[in-house]
């Protein structure tokens, strides 16, 4: 027997992605999604759970979120990009 018959070790990756974007949609049910792939429902919320560690993971902030992105030189000065929801005051031209 073929260790890696199962048709979840089968799936090509852009189908797993599609799989794990549409159980975090919400917008199926997972076994209505597991019966289309042909998976396990098991499957289909291991995918979800990792493409939501993925967005977490993304989108996590760290200390140098908060001293900004980049710097920009321009003439001169130096011009602090900071995020959209950084305080105004931190958003400034220094020269």
């Amino acid at each position: 027997m073929n260790r890696c018959g199962s048709v979840a070790a089968r799936l090509p990756k852009s189908e797993r992605l599609d799989l794990a974007v549409r159980a975090l949609a919400n917008s199926e049910s997972i076994t209505d999604l597991a019966g289309e792939h042909g998976v396990s429902r098991k499957f289909v919320y291991e995918q979800r759970g990792k493409a939501s560690a993925g967005l977490d993971e993304a989108f996590a902030m760290d200390a140098s979120d908060e001293e900004g992105l980049f710097d920009l030189k321009v003439r001169g000065c130096v011009r602090a990009a900071m995020r959209a929801n950084a305080p105004k005051q931190r958003r400034m031209l220094r020269c």
